[in-house]
Formats: C-alpha cells, sequence, structure tokens
C-alpha cells in the first residue's frame, strides 16, 4: 500500500504509495512539485511522494485510495463498517 521509499533513485522524505497507472499520471500532472516518478518505479503501479510538499488531506485522500485498491474484491462490495456501524468505503 505504501511504504517509505529506498531505491537511490527517489529523493530522501519520498513515500511510495500505490496508485492505479491512471491516477498516478493525474497526481503528477496537477502537482509535479509533490508528485514524482524515477525509471525504477515507472513500471509498477506507484507514485513518488515527496512527504514535506503533500497536505495532510491530500495524504489522507491518497491512502484511502491506496488502502482500497489494496482490499480484496469482497471486502469492496461489502463495504467496511466503523465500530458504529456506519461505512467507511462505498463500493
Amino acid at each position: 500500500m505504501a511504504g517509505l521509499a529506498t531505491h537511490s533513485s527517489a529523493e530522501p522524505d519520498t513515500l511510495v504509495v500505490r496508485v492505479g497507472f491512471e491516477e498516478r499520471e493525474s497526481f503528477i500532472e496537477d502537482a509535479p512539485d509533490t508528485y514524482y516518478l524515477t525509471e525504477y518505479y515507472r513500471p509498477y503501479p506507484l507514485v513518488l511522494v515527496r512527504l514535506p510538499r503533500v497536505t495532510q488531506d491530500a495524504l489522507r485522500e491518497l491512502l484511502s485510495s491506496s488502502y482500497r485498491l489494496s482490499l480484496p474484491k469482497t471486502r469492496l462490495r461489502h463495504g467496511r463498517r466503523r465500530a458504529d456501524g456506519t461505512r467507511l468505503f462505498h463500493s
């Protein structure tokens, strides 16, 4: 889902986040100072995120989206629920 970038091609303080290929291109086009890619990571459905540049809200949305990509399809179909029974995600 997400982790610190460890390959030498990534800048320091970079997070690697799983995203779809189309979504990745949108992130990079919309905010190239925050999101980027290196040749090493290009073949994978990931985006690199400069942690000092990303806002809390943007990071929260990005991680939520990445989490949904990581869920098995059956869990997505039924939706996740909080302890109070309200849904977290809708399919």
